[in-house]
Formats: structure tokens, C-alpha cells, sequence
């Protein structure tokens, strides 16, 4: 049975490959290059939706929701990694995935604080008339992240990703959101590969803090 010590070091490994393959597919760039395209579009000029400045801000806070839901991803592919061997078949260690979801968690809540991501604040709706308002609440919380993501799912299978959608489609420009979720709605699959390449990787033998 692996030790907590164990738990943290593979949870903590997971975020830095999770953080390394965002980075290396430049998923961010990506999303920022569609906004762009779409705010020079027929439809964003017919819609008057003028494209917002795109600040490093933005760019930190598409790195926290991407990395956000990666992470969430995680916790629901990870239980194939903590099976023990019973009368006939092998079977999973709940108890053990769960621990593992907890330094998960953990493991976020430090790389939040070390790349700066705990200082963005939750934007949030102010006003509702005339017209929806945004301003910004409390400052992002990764756990509260987290639970959305799970809350969502539990509610209704691809609650998850439709979730996804609005946070990027808010961290983008809030006004306009509904119509830019789709940008995020469409990342599902590259962000289960993402997921699913740091487990792989964080659980082989071979791997190291490397």
C-alpha cells in the first residue's frame, strides 16, 4: 500500500505534467488564436461584440481553468491505478483512490499558490438590470473548482464539460459568454488526452520528478 509520502509525490507529479503538456500544446494560445478569429467574424461584428484586450491576466486565468479541469479529469480516471489482488480477480481500492483525490487537491492548491493563479479573483454577475453586469468576487478557489466540476458531473453526464465551457467563455469576455462557450465545449477530448497522458505518466515506473 503506497504511503501518504508516496500519494503526494504522484499527485504532485500529475499537476506538473498536466501544467508541462497545457503548455507544450500551447492549449492557451489556442483558445486566445479562436477568440480573436471570431471577434474579426461577420457574426461578432453583426453581434457588436468587440474583442476584449488580451492581458497576461487572461492568460493566467485560462491556465487555472484549464488546468482546474485536467485536474478533475484525474479524479475520475484514477481508480484503475489502486487495485490489490482478491480471491480471483483484482479489484479497486476506493479508499486508497480517494486518499489519492485528496492529495490531488492538495498538489493543486500549492500550484495555484506558486504560479501566482491564487491571486485571480472569481468574476461573477454584479447587476442584472439594465443589463447583466460583471465584477469580481473572492479570489479563485481551487477546491470550489474542483467541486464544480464534480457537482456538474453528478448532476448530469458532460455536466462537467458544459461547466468547462462557461468558465472559459467567462474568463475570456463575461458579457458575451454564452456565445463563447462552445470554444471551450469543443477542448473535452484534448483535455482527457492531457489527463490522461499525466496518470499514465505519473503512475509508469520510470517516471521520476522529471
Amino acid at each position: 500500500m503506497p504511503s501518504i509520502e508516496k500519494l503526494n509525490l504522484l499527485a504532485a507529479n500529475v499537476l506538473i505534467l498536466i501544467d508541462r503538456l497545457l503548455l507544450d500544446q500551447s492549449i492557451v494560445e489556442s483558445i486566445l488564436e479562436i477568440y480573436t478569429g471570431f471577434c474579426s467574424s461577420d457574426e461578432a461584428r453583426r453581434l457588436n461584440i468587440p474583442q476584449v484586450h488580451v492581458s497576461d491576466e487572461m492568460r493566467v486565468r485560462l491556465r487555472f481553468e484549464c488546468t482546474g479541469f485536467c485536474t478533475f479529469l484525474v479524479t475520475l480516471r484514477s481508480s484503475k491505478y489502486f487495485t490489490e489482488k482478491g480471491w480471483l480477480l483484482r479489484h479497486q481500492n476506493q479508499k486508497l483512490n480517494q486518499m489519492f483525490h485528496g492529495a490531488l487537491a492538495t498538489a493543486f492548491i500549492e500550484h495555484c499558490n506558486n504560479s501566482g493563479m491564487n491571486a485571480l479573483r472569481e468574476i461573477q454577475l454584479v447587476a442584472v438590470h439594465p443589463k447583466p453586469e460583471f465584477g469580481f468576487g473572492d479570489c479563485l478557489d481551487p477546491l470550489d473548482c474542483l467541486e464544480e466540476y464534480r457537482s456538474a458531473f453528478m448532476k448530469e453526464n458532460g455536466g462537467d464539460l458544459v461547466r468547462f465551457g462557461k468558465r472559459i467563455g467567462m474568463a475570456l469576455d463575461a458579457a458575451h459568454y454564452p456565445l463563447l462557450e462552445i470554444i471551450g465545449g469543443n477542448l473535452g477530448k484534448q483535455m482527457l488526452l492531457v489527463s490522461d497522458y499525466a496518470l499514465a505518466k505519473a503512475f509508469s515506473p520510470s517516471e521520476g520528478q522529471s
